[in-house]
């Protein structure tokens, strides 16, 4: 049927249409998603919960998911296309033009026509007919007269009489009496409704079906909803229930049992054969090193103490490490890690003067050990009783503890007196960091910038050389320091990783104006998006400007969208040298397997000024 003009009348543009509305929407949703939607929502770190009913609605039809009842949804399958996807959900809608010659018929004041089959060939969708609650004598296709701010469900609906499928966009509203029969003349104008085939599994090229892809347009609200999203406390997060109907779950279930189960077991051989004997050899065994923090200021055992203090002692060692384990298995880990106990230092030899900077989850202070300026990083002070902190800043100094190069900050150890003052101890560089070492020398020459570039460069090439390889993830001129010779210092591992094998990883965390598009997406990256940030900074060194500087009153979420999806880069001056520029935006080329290693930006830039180590 016609219906009048309208900005979505041919459109199945679901998403566009359900983000411009502005309006709370009661239309039934599962109240567990598909387990496809449930990973999708996984990469981009959002739960189900996360989203509001209409982000639900759209994500579902985004993934080609319709109703088949008010709680249960089917999968809608698209023509295949060249690249070995479906067409996206948004263009399965037919035209009146694609239809050709259909008899017309006076409705009232308006014209109206009934579809009662389409030809295959025209059909871009198709959807499996069993288990569809929803059947009509209608139209198979109508264009979409509804007012843009209309509640909406999308339903399939089997349409006996024509041996078809067909997706209808309804007021939420819509009982099944309401559809208007072929022939009749409708009260009000309608909604859009798309015709498909019957569609029969498996799934497949082979059957002329794919599953549809994932659209930037959604991705991007995606995107917008997480940025929006309140910093949860991590001990209070919980995950997003899969579908009951899933076959994964049970065996999801069954792993988390026998895991347990196995860390019990394990936990009990250590406790029968390692914990126990410690009593018969406290003097000659410092046990784990952050259960001693608790008991000694000085973490020296003394020797010729009575039985009774020594029952005592290794009854209080017992109950602390015992409480760290429960708390945590990663803390537990640490704390018997014999590489990092060698790292150690007396917390009583530490001592902090001044903050020298103030991070989301951490802090810097100017301090001393043993006579010596350093610069002391300490988890963010209402953070420090967080087990979720305190694992990721065991972490942090674990890759720390691990790295040992010219151009990455020296860890030179670390101390406590309780677990929720852990520090980490590093060399002091009083120049700071680049970003205020560009501000303070506007006039800083390219020779000392690109000195600067090298020496971060170096930096990733080792760390990207290690086996498995440590992806930094953070890379921006904020977490390169100055040395006082001008030379780059990598810094801030917060949410560095070491990549296993050949995994590639998907959840990322980063500042976003560095962040590469593959990361923004939600899709697998790998080292390469450090090489993507190194662009970035060369253009911080251009301009000693941040990036997108000159747009601040544009949303840094919409700067994200244009970067991840219409290669949109930071803008770089007219006076930066043409190498420079070239390299940068191969740096931030679209395609990680376009972009240089960054061994490979080492040799060109020490190529350019005869420079070699």
């Amino acid at each position: 049927m016609t219906a009048s003009s309208t900005t979505w009348a041919e459109s199945a543009d679901v998403v566009g249409r359900l983000k411009s509305m502005n309006i709370a929407s009661s239309s039934p949703v599962p109240s567990s998603p598909p387990a496809a939607v449930t990973a999708r929502l996984t990469k981009l770190s959002l739960t189900w919960a996360n989203l509001s009913v209409m982000e639900k609605q759209a994500l579902l039809w985004d993934m080609g998911f319709v109703q088949t009842d008010t709680n249960t949804y089917t999968q809608v399958y698209t023509s295949c296309e060249s690249s070995g996807q479906g067409m996206a959900m948004a263009a399965i809608a037919l035209t009146k033009a694609e239809l050709g010659t259909l008899d017309v018929s006076a409705c009232g004041g308006v014209a109206r026509l009934d579809a009662i089959t389409v030809p295959a060939k025209l059909l871009k969708c198709a959807i499996p007919a069993s288990n569809i609650a929803y059947t009509s004598n209608s139209s198979v296709w109508s264009q979409d007269g509804l007012p843009a701010t209309a509640a909406i469900d999308v339903r399939s609906v089997v349409h006996l009489a024509a041996n078809l499928v067909a997706i209808h966009i309804v007021p939420s509203s819509t009982t099944d009496a309401s559809a208007v029969p072929i022939g009749s003349c409708p009260e009000a104008p309608g909604g859009l409704s798309v015709p498909c085939a019957m569609y029969a599994p498996p799934a497949g090229s082979s059957s002329g079906w794919c599953l549809p892809p994932p659209s930037d347009a959604m991705t991007a609200w995606l995107l917008d909803v997480r940025a929006a999203l309140p910093t949860p406390s991590p001990a209070n997060v919980v995950p997003a229930s899969p579908s009951s109907s899933s076959s994964s779950s049970a065996a999801v279930v069954v792993l988390s049992v026998l895991l347990a189960v196995a860390v019990l077991v394990v936990f009990g051989l250590w406790w029968i054969f390692v914990r126990r004997p410690r009593k018969q050899r406290a003097t000659d065994s410092p046990g784990g090193f952050l259960g001693n923090a608790f008991l000694r200021h000085n973490n020296v055992r003394r020797v010729g103490d009575d039985e009774a203090d020594e029952d005592s002692y290794e009854r209080s060692m017992q109950e602390i490490n015992v409480g760290t384990a429960a708390a945590s298995l990663k803390l537990e880990a640490f704390e018997h890690d014999p590489f990092l106990y060698s790292r150690r230092l007396p917390y009583g030899a530490i001592t902090t003067s001044r903050l020298i900077s103030k991070g989301a989850y951490g802090e810097v202070w100017l301090g001393t050990f043993r006579g010596k300026e350093v610069a002391i990083k300490k988890i963010l002070h209402s953070k420090r009783n967080d087990t979720f902190e305190q694992e990721c800043f065991t972490e942090e100094i674990r890759i720390m503890a691990a790295l040992d190069h010219p151009h990455i900050v020296h860890l030179i150890g670390f101390g406590w007196n309780t677990l929720s003052n852990l520090c980490a101890v590093t060399e002091y560089l009083a120049k700071g960091d680049v970003t205020g070492y560009l501000v303070a020398n506007m006039d800083l020459s390219w020779d000392a910038k690109l000195r600067l570039a090298v020496g971060t460069a170096r930096a990733l090439a080792y760390l990207h050389g290690r086996s498995p390889p440590v992806i930094h993830r953070d890379l921006k001129s904020k977490n390169i320091l100055v040395s006082d010779t001008g030379e780059a210092k990598l810094s801030d591992f917060g949410i560095s990783r070491v990549r296993i094998a050949d995994e590639t990883m998907t959840v990322g965390v980063g500042t976003v104006y560095w962040t590469a598009p593959e990361v923004l997406l939600g899709q697998k990256y790998t080292e390469q998006v450090d090489i993507y940030s190194f662009g970035v900074v060369l253009c911080e060194l251009d301009t000693h400007r941040a990036p997108y500087a000159d747009m601040q009153e544009v949303a840094q979420m919409a700067i994200a969208q244009r970067v991840a999806t219409h290669q949109f880069r930071p803008p770089f001056s007219a006076k930066c040298p043409k190498l420079v520029k070239d390299l940068a935006d191969r740096c931030m080329a679209q395609d990680p397997a376009a972009r240089p290693c960054a061994q490979e930006i080492v040799d060109l830039i020490e190529l350019w000024k005869g420079w070699k180590q």
